[in-house]
């Protein structure tokens, strides 16, 4: 049986401080928060991907607090990921040999179609679609590495 680490237990008394520091004129505006708020941060600047894996962009804090502590490289999420990041791949593969054969205008546009729908910020994934994309489905390059 796999051994669960409890968190730090605060005592009453530290609460009550914490508490009793906080009023209605407490300015929370100053907070720095630690996780990324996708409705207020943008993602991308905090996180990208190698291929399904997810990593803190120049090791930032709080890219890698989201990632740790909203569990996003957890071994499930990174297997559904990868079935979809193969998908794109061989979307992409196949626009790229589809440059030698430019007789079958309606399946290239349907293959740009499906990648352009994998960018859009409704779609699941979309981060690690757009960071794939931009390096060229190049493991081995950041997107702003790309040459």
């Amino acid at each position: 049986m796999p051994v669960v680490k409890l968190p730090q237990i605060v005592n009453l008394p530290q609460i009550v401080n914490l508490l009793s520091s906080l009023s209605h004129h407490t300015d929370l505006s100053i907070e720095q928060p630690l996780f990324i708020d996708p409705a207020k941060d943008d993602p991308e600047q905090y996180i990208s991907f190698r291929e399904e894996v997810p990593y803190p962009i120049d090791g930032n804090e709080r890219g890698h607090a989201t990632i740790e502590q909203l569990g996003l490289n957890r071994k499930e999420l990174r297997e559904v990921r990868l079935d979809h990041y193969r998908m794109l791949r061989t979307l992409h593969e196949l626009l790229e040999l589809a440059k030698d054969f430019p007789d079958d205008a309606a399946t290239v546009e349907k293959a740009r179609a499906l990648l352009a729908q994998a960018v859009q910020s409704s779609a699941q994934y979309a981060g690690m679609a757009r960071a794939a994309i931009a390096c060229g489905f190049r493991n081995d390059l950041r997107p702003a590495e790309n040459p």
